[in-house]
């Protein structure tokens, strides 16, 4: 469920969504985007995983929650000329995005309540696809 619930995010965004390990991250066609502002950028949201886990306390009452790992991800140029250069025109509006996201799209939801969301960093020049991206780790409770 939460898999289908970031897939939604990402549509309803127009991200381009991608599932799987690095090496099928790797293989995305990647828009040549490189030299457009961040606003005209195609942005990917790059999913890696979701783990499932169940916990029973008294009269057997189910905890179930979720987590996953994903990227928010724009291409850059391995020649951009610095890092304050990719800080400031890709890694900030990607920190900002994803925190749009926590607010908006994961604050009210019927069948889920987040439990932490959380930017664990970024990265430069990753994949061959020479992306830009944010980490985001989230956790959420199923309700029901």
């Amino acid at each position: 469920m939460l898999v289908e619930k970031i897939k939604q995010i990402a549509n309803t965004r127009n991200f381009k969504f991608m599932i799987g390990d690095e090496q099928w991250q790797n293989l995305i066609d990647a828009a040549d985007d490189v030299d457009l502002p961040f606003e005209e950028k195609q942005v990917y949201l790059l999913l890696f995983q979701e783990k499932e886990n169940r916990t029973y306390g008294d009269f057997s009452v189910k905890d179930d929650t979720r987590s996953a790992t994903f990227l928010l991800a724009v291409r850059s140029k391995i020649s951009d000329p610095s890092f304050d250069f990719k800080y400031d025109n890709h890694i900030k509006p990607l920190k900002e995005l994803a925190r749009e996201i926590e607010d908006n799209d994961f604050g009210i939801c019927d069948d889920m309540n987040l439990r932490s969301y959380s930017i664990e960093g970024w990265r430069e020049n990753y994949l061959d696809a020479n992306f830009d991206c944010v980490e985001v780790r989230l956790s959420i409770e199923y309700n029901g």
